[in-house]
């Protein structure tokens, strides 16, 4: 009898230590699981942020790539007037050159 309840005390003993095992092992994945799931928030903030900034930089390259169109489409406009000027200006020119060659000629 007495060896009968030495056993059963060390197979309780055993089973204690099992449970007491199995809970440090089950706080253990909890703890674990916690640091997984703020580790994950974490890394999803990040990627919003990533997001936000990639989606500020390509607004602006947008508006950056807006102004070299206007820029651009200004300085046509401006080649063409000026075009047009010095077009103007050297008929007008050549319009006081023949006039100054007739008038030699009328007073020759």
């Amino acid at each position: 009898m007495l060896e009968s309840e030495k056993k059963k005390r060390e197979a309780m003993e055993k089973e204690k230590e099992q449970m007491k095992k199995a809970e440090r092992d089950l706080q253990e994945q909890m703890e674990r699981a916690l640091q997984l799931e703020q580790e994950r928030r974490r890394v999803e903030e990040e990627a919003a942020r990533l997001e936000q900034e990639r989606r500020a930089a390509l607004s602006a390259k947008e508006e950056l790539e807006r102004q070299v169109e206007d820029q651009l489409k200004s300085q046509e406009q401006l080649l063409e007037e000026y075009s047009s000027r010095i077009a103007l200006l050297e008929e007008a020119k050549r319009n006081m050159e023949e006039a100054e060659k007739w008038q030699s000629r009328v007073q020759g």
